[in-house]
This record gives structure tokens, C-alpha cells and sequence, in this order.
């Protein structure tokens, strides 16, 4: 097993490692520090990358299948320079690949630093509060309520997508399945994914808020049109070179990064509004994310087959998740021509009321009875949450 994450999470990382003594499991410990990386990255001829990227990657050998990543976003002082950046994500891409084809397992978890907070206009505690929060849920009610959600989903042929933001995207799903991912890869989960048929994604997408890819800087206010599943233009309010060389990393080389590798639904109950966390934003109930670049090669993902891999492939490795928001924002997801999901609230037969199949979706522990409740959500949430249609 390898333990693996920032400087920035070391008691976690102190922590996961006293477990593993505790019970006699053999690990590596892999820390890193973003200053450091940025000098070694931003300094190193060809060769020197190499030998970074060959260093980094031999942890992971068949020998320690298990990757636990405890990570952190970058500190926002922290420059990298972008050309020598991706060059060292490419030389990464085989492993990377490993992952995203379930050949090597890992379970990841990104936990809020102090300047996270900052940006997203949290206090510290309050921060670390929701990111507890949001990995204690009803797990097992809500697997159970995607697997419902997902077979509606394995039957349709079409998604469309739309908000008040001015996102209106259709994505063709047919011969596609989508995975039930609660907490098996990500703590905390939860979501529903696959990948779209990779031509076949039309349409404006509108993504408000902060995001951050990688050790690229912050970009604000993204909007990417497709056109046969392609991106044919990119905007975003601030950050706008940072995006258009993300989007065209793979330009002259199969042009992965302008295609969509995945579409996933968020479905964590108690995750809300808009964070820069990566793994957090993702996760949001009543939203959804598209991944550029490189699709997930799963062919059974928690003991299930799924048909989850579109064919597009990142020669950079890049798998980058742009999330936006639907619920309170008009939003409705609709498949083949019926709305499933309206503001952000799953909806049953008659579009209008919330479905009680998916009750735990839309109301978390609420859903459930009141004696099965943890005294934190009975304590904080003595109404449950506000879900309006």
C-alpha cells in the first residue's frame, strides 16, 4: 500500500499510517511538498523530468496495488511553469492510466486547507465541519437509491442539461452504463458516472465559480461550447489562457483534452453550493460534472459490470472535472424527453414532485428514520434540508 499526500494533511497522513501499524499493513510513505515539486518542475532540462516522473511512479509497482491519497489543492503562491508542467503530467500518463482502468486501486480524499477556506469565503472550522459532515451519510440507502436512479439511466439513449446560467447541453448516452460510486474510490462520495458517446456531446455548457486543475493556476466562470462532441470555443471570466491551454494540450495529438471522457451526476445530500475543492464540487447534489481527456477504462466497477470508457484518450494523462450547479438554478435533467431531475430535486412520474425512490438523494439522513439519525444532523438540521422543485 502507498500513503500518499501533501505536506499540508501530515497528521492525516501520520494517522492513516498508525493504522496500518496497527494492523500490520505494509505501506510506503509518500509526501510531498508543492514549493519543492514547483523548484524541481519548473528547473528541470528533459532528463531531470524523466527521472522525477521514474521516481515518483515506482511506488506503485504490482507489488503495492493500494493507493490511499490523502491531497490538498496548492497553495495559491505556488507558480508552476506550464510548459514544464505538462511535460511532466504526460510522463505520468501510464500510471495514470492504470488507475482510471482499475488495474491499480486507490481511494482518494482532497481535505480543505486553511487558504481553501479563504477562497471560498468559509471559515476554517466551518469548512472542516461540512467536509465530515459530508462523509458521514447514509451510505448504504444511498447506494441503493443510485442503483434505482441508475437503472433509469442504463435504459435512456439521451441526456439534455440546462440551467438559468445559460448551460443547455445534450450528451448521447446509448450502449453506455453508468457506475454507482459512493465511497469505494472517493471519501467523501458520492455520484453516478460514465462516459458519453464521444462524438455525440452538443451544446453550451456554463460552469460559474472557481476551479482549479492540477497545479494550474485559478480559472472563474467557465463556458465551453461542444460540437460534435468537440470544444470548439472556451471562455471563462478570469483564468481564460490558463483554460484554453488546458483544452488544447493534446492539439496535434488525438485532441483528447477537447472531448468529454466523462459525464458524471453529483449525489452527495448534504454537499450544496459551489467549492473549489475538486473532489467536493464534484460530488454536489442537484449538479453535474464533465471530465476532459481521458475516459474511465472500468469494465466492473464495485463488483458490477459497467460500460463506462467513450474511446477518448488524453496523451497527457489529463482527466480534469468542470462541475455545475442546478439546483437553485432552474436546472432540469431530462431523459429522453422526460424530466427526471427539476432544480436540482429528483422528481418522479408526474415531474413535479420530489421521487420517493430517491427520497435519501434529496434529504440525506432525513430520509430515514429518525432513530437511525446521527445526532449532529438531528442537532443542526432539526427541519431536514430545504428541497423545493
Amino acid at each position: 500500500m502507498v500513503i500518499t499526500g501533501k505536506k499540508q494533511n501530515i497528521q492525516v497522513l501520520e494517522e492513516i499510517a498508525k493504522l496500518c501499524m496497527e494492523n500490520r499493513v505494509d505501506f510506503f510513505l509518500d509526501i510531498t511538498s508543492d514549493n519543492v515539486e514547483a523548484v524541481l518542475v519548473n528547473n528541470a532540462d528533459e532528463e531531470g523530468l524523466k527521472a522525477l516522473a521514474e521516481e515518483g511512479m515506482s511506488f506503485y509497482k504490482d507489488s503495492h496495488p493500494v493507493r490511499i491519497a490523502a491531497r490538498a489543492n496548492s497553495a495559491p503562491d505556488v507558480v508552476f511553469d506550464t510548459a514544464q508542467l505538462k511535460k511532466y503530467q504526460k510522463l505520468w500518463a501510464p500510471l495514470d492510466g492504470r488507475f482510471q482502468s482499475g488495474d491499480l486501486h486507490y481511494c482518494l480524499t482532497i481535505i480543505p486547507t486553511p487558504s481553501d477556506a479563504e477562497l471560498d469565503g468559509m471559515e476554517y472550522e466551518e469548512y472542516m465541519c461540512l467536509f465530515f459532515e459530508a462523509s458521514d451519510q447514509p451510505w448504504d440507502e444511498i447506494e441503493k437509491a443510485q442503483e434505482k436512479l441508475i437503472e433509469k439511466l442504463d435504459q435512456g439513449k439521451e441526456i439534455r442539461i440546462t440551467n438559468d446560467d445559460g448551460t443547455d447541453l445534450t450528451f448521447n448516452i446509448e450502449g453506455q452504463t453508468f457506475a454507482n460510486s459512493v465511497t469505494l474510490k472517493n471519501v467523501p462520495g458520492s455520484e453516478a458516472f460514465t462516459g458519453p458517446v464521444r462524438e455525440r456531446v452538443n451544446g453550451t455548457l456554463v460552469a460559474k465559480g472557481r476551479f482549479k486543475f492540477g497545479n494550474y493556476q485559478i480559472m472563474e466562470d467557465i463556458t465551453l461550447k461542444f460540437k460534435d462532441g468537440r470544444v470548439c470555443e472556451c471562455d471563462a471570466r478570469v483564468g481564460r489562457e490558463v483554460l484554453e491551454k488546458i483544452v488544447t494540450m493534446d492539439d496535434g495529438n488525438g485532441e483528447g483534452t477537447r472531448f468529454a471522457g466523462e459525464l458524471g451526476i453529483g449525489t452527495n445530500p448534504h454537499l450544496r453550493k459551489h467549492l473549489m475543492n475538486s473532489l467536493l464540487v464534484e460530488k454536489i447534489g442537484g449538479s453535474f460534472h464533465i471530465a476532459l481527456g481521458t475516459a474511465y477504462q472500468y469494465e466492473r466497477y464495485n463488483d458490477r459490470p459497467v460500460k463506462v470508457d467513450n474511446g477518448n484518450r488524453s496523451a497527457s494523462g489529463t482527466h480534469w472535472d468542470i462541475t455545475t450547479i442546478l439546483g437553485g438554478k432552474g436546472g432540469r435533467m431530462i431523459l429522453d424527453g422526460k424530466v427526471i431531475q427539476k432544480n436540482g430535486v429528483w422528481v418522479g412520474e408526474d415531474e413535479e414532485t420530489p421521487d420517493e425512490e430517491l427520497a435519501v438523494l434529496n434529504k440525506g439522513w432525513g430520509a430515514l428514520p429518525e432513530e437511525n439519525q446521527p445526532d449532529w444532523w438531528k442537532n443542526r438540521y432539526p427541519q431536514g434540508y430545504a428541497t423545493e422543485v
